[in-house]
């Protein structure tokens, strides 16, 4: 009997262990997750918001350092109205972004509801009265118009035009004369 009970013991004390150990796996994902923020799987058009994203030019060598690589405008909405807007300022880690954060909390604070920082991103929440009067018809229509000109390749190359004088040459024809026979 002294043996069954425990053997029982055992059991319950691993049955234990065991769900100490799913709950801890379980919390590790879910922290590990939530530490990770936004990915670029968040800044997709749904049923829920639209977004507009913009590679920003990078090509100046003695740009603003501020400048982000990416900004993504997500307009949120339910139905037609559009019920929020943010602006993510996108850059290459967290560390430029919190740089870009001050820079903009302490130059450009009033122009926002509301400045943060979200691993590489700065986000910009807008106040209500810039899209108050914006349907989510309207954003569709302006964001399909954009990204159909960033779809349209321009030639960024210097072109020169040079003004020439078009000559048609008439084709030339050696006439021959032949003697006609006329035999009667």
């Amino acid at each position: 009997m002294a043996e069954k009970s425990q053997k029982n013991k055992s059991i319950i004390i691993g049955a234990c262990v065991a769900v100490v150990v799913v709950i801890a796996i379980i919390l590790a994902i879910v922290l590990i997750n939530k530490n990770q923020g936004i990915n670029d799987s968040y800044f997709v058009s749904d049923g829920t918001k639209y977004v507009l994203t913009m590679d920003m030019d990078q090509s100046d060598p003695e740009g603003d350092p501020h400048t982000p690589i990416k900004t993504h405008a997500v307009y949120f909405y339910k139905g037609n109205e559009i019920t929020g807007l943010k602006n993510y300022l996108e850059y290459e880690n967290h560390d430029q972004a919190k740089s870009a954060y001050e820079y903009a909390k302490e130059n450009e604070g009033d122009s926002y509801k509301e400045i943060l920082v979200d691993g590489k991103y700065v986000v910009l929440v807008a106040d209500e009265s810039l899209y108050e009067n914006t349907t989510a018809e309207d954003v569709k229509q302006q964001i399909e118009f954009i990204e159909s000109l960033k779809n349209f390749q321009f030639d960024d190359s210097d072109t020169e035009i040079i003004d020439e004088e078009v000559v048609v040459e008439e084709p030339t024809e050696e006439i021959v004369e032949e003697e006609v026979i006329v035999e009667e």
